[in-house]
């Protein structure tokens, strides 16, 4: 739209579902992000999602169970 918001529109066109095209739309605020941030990869599969929960993000799944010290 501008460069202050995104636009996203979708459209689902099934006609054994729907019995005619299915649209759905939003407006995004675009908020500009710190530039030192690291951008994170996204997982697509149970089992990556799991290697990263083991190795970074899930204090849960430290060895013993316990959360690590911090």
């Amino acid at each position: 739209m501008n460069h202050d918001r995104v636009e996203l529109t979708v459209t689902i066109n099934d006609p054994k579902m729907y019995t005619k095209p299915w649209i759905a739309m939003d407006k995004f605020p675009m908020q500009p992000e710190d530039p030192h941030k690291d951008v994170m990869e996204m997982y697509c599969s149970p089992s990556e999602m799991e290697r990263y929960d083991k190795l970074f993000g899930n204090p849960s799944s430290a060895a013993g169970g316990n959360a690590p010290g911090r």
